[in-house]
């Protein structure tokens, strides 16, 4: 379970990019530019990165989380109180055990960033098939 709570830390941090705790760094898009050809994703002479189509914007965002704060209800028992995880001022999921992200990816992320990401990025979160 640790290790699926780590795997959901890391893709919630790199959607949201959260300071300091994304995987999307200067670093990694230098890896993209010598291991694979997505030139969309290159930093440029600068040294500035585009927008990655995998990362949500600051409205998107701040949908999510107000969508898990207000609106992500669980029967009794089932997993914990996921509104009081959502911190809307710090832009981020904070305070989940492992159970709450497994239920968390399992049963919410499908729906909620359905209409959020991009269909190719949702296809392979979610694993499913255009919803």
């Amino acid at each position: 379970m640790h290790i699926e709570k780590n795997f959901f830390d890391n893709i919630m941090n790199t959607l949201m990019r959260v300071k300091g705790k994304s995987k999307d760094s200067i670093p990694s898009r230098l890896d993209i530019d010598e291991l694979c050809s997505r030139p969309y994703l290159h930093v440029d002479d600068q040294g500035r990165a585009p927008f990655p189509p995998y990362s949500l914007e600051d409205e998107s965002r701040k949908a999510l989380l107000e969508c898990v704060k207000y609106s992500v209800k669980f029967p009794d028992g089932y997993a914990s109180d996921l509104a009081s995880c959502a911190d809307l001022t710090n832009g981020k999921f904070s305070g989940m055990k492992s159970h709450d992200c497994h239920v968390f990816m399992e049963r919410r992320l499908p729906f909620i960033c359905a209409e959020l990401l991009d269909r190719n990025v949702h296809t392979a979160l979610s694993g499913t098939k255009y919803l």
